[in-house]
């Protein structure tokens, strides 16, 4: 990351840059790019798998049910500065998984949007998120509350796996909303042995 910019010009260019991309096949079927939202210095990046329909519609986001617990969760935990993207910037038809090819495509973009954060700690909700950083990832159920380490583009981070708040929202089951609130607990711990 060239840092003869500040994050916000660099951030401005970003937008500027992706704002007509054409690079896979959703472009054909979206409204909007949600590229993310959040505080440029955030200390802490979630990262979900693709923007739903609410978030196609208004270009941001986790604004729909599934944001709603997700923004519940982070403002219950006291989450300062922190970023919220996804790794596919554009809705799949239908809210269907992205395919591989949809989330290569979209790779640069998305290492882009790390290099200019620079975020401490990545929260991956959920286990499409969680494949496309990682490549080859086991079961949500089974590495939740366990801290990861992996490189996004040049840099390494510390990754914090956890479920993906419409999982949550599904599952009507309170063990699984507190296992969520509490590997959010896990990353803003995480923090402090990383500054």
């Amino acid at each position: 990351m060239s840092h003869l910019l500040t994050k916000e010009q660099l951030w401005d260019e970003h937008k500027m840059d992706w704002a007509g991309c054409e690079e896979c096949p959703l472009h054909k079927t979206r409204k909007n790019i949600v590229l993310g939202e959040g505080d440029l210095d955030a200390n802490f990046l979630f990262v979900g798998e693709a923007p739903g329909e609410k978030e196609d519609q208004t270009g941001r986001p986790f604004v729909g049910r599934a944001g709603k617990r997700l923004r519940k969760a982070i403002k219950k935990a006291k989450f300062k500065r922190f970023f919220i993207s996804n790794v596919v910037s554009c809705r799949p038809p239908d809210n269907r998984k992205p395919t591989q090819g949809e989330v290569s495509r979209c790779g640069l973009r998305f290492r882009q949007l790390v290099e200019i954060i620079e975020p401490k700690i990545v929260i991956v909700l959920g286990k499409s998120a969680g494949e496309a950083i990682f490549m080859r990832f086991p079961s949500i159920k089974r590495i939740r509350g366990n801290l990861m380490r992996t490189y996004i583009g040049r840099n390494q981070y510390t990754i914090v796996p956890t479920f993906h708040p419409s999982y949550v929202l599904r599952s009507h089951d309170e063990e699984v909303a507190e296992l969520f609130e509490n590997d959010l607990i896990l990353a803003k711990k995480a923090l402090k042995s990383a500054t």
